[in-house]
C-alpha cells in the first residue's frame, strides 16, 4: 500500500492552528483572571450570560426602590418630628384653656394666657407651612405653594387663616416595589381641620381669654381635644408607615445580597481555578511550539508565533 505523504506545508498549517487556538485560550484566561470574570460576552456562555443580565437587572431595580426608600425615610422622620413639635404647640394651647377656665383668676391673668395663646398660634402657622426638601409638608398635591396664608390686623394678630385656593388635599404617591405604594404624606386638611378648623379654635380660645368669658373657655375643650386627636392620629398613621418602610429596606438589601451572589454565580470567575488552567495552557504551549519546532525542523517558528 503506497505512503500518502503529508506535505510541510499542511503539517505547518495544522501546528498553526493549534498553537493560535492554544494562544487564543490563554488570552481569553488572562483576561479573565484580569477582571474577574469567566464570562465576558454572550458567546462565552449564552446561558451564564443571560442569567448574569437578569440579576444585574433585578438589582438596578431593587437599588432603585432602595434609594426612594432611603428618601421616604428621611421625609418621614422630618414629618414625624414637626407633628411632634405641632402635638406640643396644641397641648400647650389646651393646657392654657384648662387654666383659663377657672372662675377664680383674674382677668389679667387670663389676658396673659391670651398673649401665650397668641404665640402658640403664631408658631402652628409656622409650623403648618413647614418645609422639607423644597415642598410644603402639609400642601397635599399642592405642595409647591404655601398651604395656609394668615390674614392680621392692624396690629399685626393673625385674626384669620385661609388655606390655598387650589386646594390642600390630596396623596403623594411613592413606588417602592414591583407591587407596593406607599402614600407619603399627611394632607393639612386632615390635620388642620376643615378650613383650618385648628387655627379658628385657637383664635376663639384667645378671644374668649381676652374677654374673660369663663363659659366660653370652657366650651373650648371640645375643639381643642379635636385637634389633638386630629394630630394624634396622623402620627400614628406615620408611625405605622415608618415601621412599614423600614421592613421594606431590609427586605430590599437582602434582595440586593441575593442577586448579587446569583450574578457573581453566573458570572464571575474561580479565580484559583483559571489560574490553575491559565498554567496548564502556557504549559501545553511551549510543548506544542517545541514539538512543532522538531516536526518541522524550523527553528525560527518560536518567532513567527
Amino acid at each position: 500500500m503506497p505512503t500518502q505523504r503529508i506535505s510541510t506545508k499542511t503539517l505547518y498549517d495544522a501546528i498553526a492552528s493549534s498553537i493560535g487556538a492554544r494562544s487564543q485560550r490563554i488570552l481569553k484566561l488572562q483576561l479573565s483572571v484580569a477582571d474577574g470574570r469567566a464570562v465576558r460576552a454572550p458567546s462565552d456562555d449564552p446561558v451564564r450570560a443571560q442569567q448574569a443580565m437578569w440579576y444585574r437587572e433585578q438589582k438596578r431595580e431593587s437599588e432603585q426602590y432602595e434609594r426612594t426608600l432611603q428618601s421616604v425615610t428621611i421625609s418621614l422622620s422630618a414629618t414625624e418630628n414637626t407633628l411632634s413639635n405641632i402635638s406640643d404647640v396644641i397641648s400647650e394651647a389646651r393646657d392654657l384653656q384648662v387654666r383659663g377656665s377657672n372662675d377664680a383668676m383674674e382677668n389679667d391673668a387670663r389676658i396673659a394666657y391670651a398673649a401665650q395663646v397668641d404665640q402658640e398660634l403664631e408658631l402652628l402657622l409656622s409650623l403648618a407651612n413647614d418645609r422639607f426638601a423644597g415642598t410644603y409638608t402639609f400642601g397635599g398635591r399642592n405642595n409647591m405653594t404655601a398651604p395656609y396664608t394668615a390674614e392680621r390686623d392692624a396690629s399685626g394678630r393673625i385674626v384669620g387663616v385661609s388655606t390655598n385656593p387650589r386646594g390642600i388635599e390630596g396623596k403623594l404617591i411613592r413606588r417602592v416595589g414591583p407591587d407596593v405604594l406607599l402614600t407619603v404624606n399627611v394632607a393639612g386638611a386632615d390635620l388642620f381641620g376643615k378650613d383650618g378648623a385648628a387655627f379658628q379654635s385657637l383664635i376663639a380660645l384667645r378671644t374668649a381669654l381676652e374677654m374673660g368669658d369663663g363659659d366660653r373657655i370652657r366650651a373650648m375643650a371640645a375643639p381643642m381635644g379635636s385637634a389633638l386627636d386630629r394630630v394624634a392620629k396622623a402620627s400614628s398613621v406615620q408611625g405605622a408607615l415608618s415601621g412599614r418602610v423600614d421592613a421594606l429596606l431590609g427586605r430590599a438589601g437582602r434582595e440586593l445580597i441575593s442577586y448579587e451572589a446569583g450574578r457573581s454565580q453566573a458570572e464571575d470567575l474561580d479565580v484559583a481555578q483559571a489560574v490553575v488552567d491559565l498554567q496548564q495552557e502556557q504549559v501545553a504551549l511551549q510543548a506544542a511550539l517545541k514539538s512543532g519546532a522538531q516536526i518541522l525542523n524550523l527553528s525560527l517558528l518560536d518567532y513567527i508565533v
